[in-house]
């Protein structure tokens, strides 16, 4: 009898005990079975320049698809997105002055996936000037005429990554690449009206004008539209020295005058001649004279020669009008 009291007494205690083991809490989140478990993992990347040295890009926006999550970097590059459900997510990485980038990444639970970006800085019109000429001869009805389009370009990866810089009037399927300068970051080129696609460059007014940059990674950007703002009919006209007259070192030089409907100044171009042959470029430029004058007098003297110039009407986006050329001689 007291033996079987006593077994009923270790019954009871280890039924006890095993009710105690059942509803205990389980908050391992390691645990699938624990109400703590956490099915969840991270990604933790960095954002540099394309090309070495790296640079960190701070505030470049990063976001996973599917789904909800976004972040920025901070100043060294770095970004985190945490509690992200287990999968496969498509990151893209963007930055202002950057190419976006994208990659595919696989987030498993609790494991920190890693990834780092490299952008591509985007290649950029800093300034640009779309400019018509018109240049007069004795010999010719009619002015020859010039487009001419200097664009100033900038790329926060280096001048040395920018591959080309073109010029585009999609309307006539143009597109012509421009040369670079001896000044750094400037690319230009001047056409005679001859090159253009058109008969007459006045068919050129009012169409979009665009600049499209290719970098060596491959992005091409396009700028614009740019329009052409004006071409200058007026012909100015050079009246003293002429005709090879002879001069003093510091002669005066007059034109008729002139009064276009539009804001301008004169341009004197003056440029030796050695045995018949005009020398370039001009040997001086006087620029900015005011539209109020008609004259101008040398103030820097002329050495002993045979000398050509020309007086321009140039307006304030640079477009011009030159007259036909002059011929002097300097005597002692």
């Amino acid at each position: 009898m007291g033996g079987n009291k006593k077994s009923c007494f270790i019954l009871i205690l280890i039924l006890i005990l095993l009710s105690c083991f059942n509803n205990a809490e389980r908050d391992n989140p390691l645990d699938p079975n624990s109400g703590n478990y956490q099915n969840l993992g991270e990604l933790q990347g960095l954002v540099y320049t394309f090309y070495a040295p790296f640079q960190p890009i701070p505030n470049a926006t990063i976001s996973l698809t599917p789904g909800f999550h976004n972040t920025a970097t901070g100043t060294s590059g770095i970004f985190s997105l945490k509690n992200i459900l287990p999968g496969e997510y498509v990151v893209t990485v963007s930055s202002e002055g950057y190419a976006p980038d994208s990659a595919v990444v696989h987030i498993e639970p609790n494991k920190v996936a890693s990834l780092q970006f490299n952008l591509d800085g985007l290649p950029r019109v800093e300034n640009l000037s779309l400019m018509t000429g018109s240049e007069y001869y004795y010999y010719l009805v009619n002015p020859v005429r010039y487009l001419s389009c200097k664009a100033e370009v900038a790329d926060s990866d280096g001048l040395g990554d920018i591959l080309s810089v073109a010029i585009a009037i999609p309307r006539f399927n143009f597109k012509d690449t421009l040369k670079i300068s001896q000044v750094v970051g400037t690319y230009q080129m001047t056409y005679p009206e001859s090159d253009l696609p058109v008969e007459y460059i006045e068919q050129l007014m009012g169409e979009l004008v665009f600049i499209e940059i290719t970098d060596k990674p491959g992005q091409i950007c396009s700028y614009g539209p740019y329009f052409l703002t004006r071409i200058i009919s007026d012909e100015p006209v050079t009246v003293a020295p002429v005709s090879n007259a002879q001069v003093n070192k510091l002669p005066l030089f007059r034109w008729q005058e002139i009064r276009p409907r539009f804001e301008f100044t004169f341009k004197i171009e003056i440029y030796l001649i050695i045995a018949s042959q005009v020398i370039y470029p001009p040997l001086k430029t006087i620029a900015n004279i005011s539209s109020e004058r008609f004259s101008y007098q040398l103030t820097e003297s002329l050495e002993v020669g045979q000398y050509l110039w020309t007086i321009s009407i140039v307006d304030k986006w640079g477009n011009w009008s030159r007259s036909t050329p002059a011929t002097f001689q300097v005597i002692q």
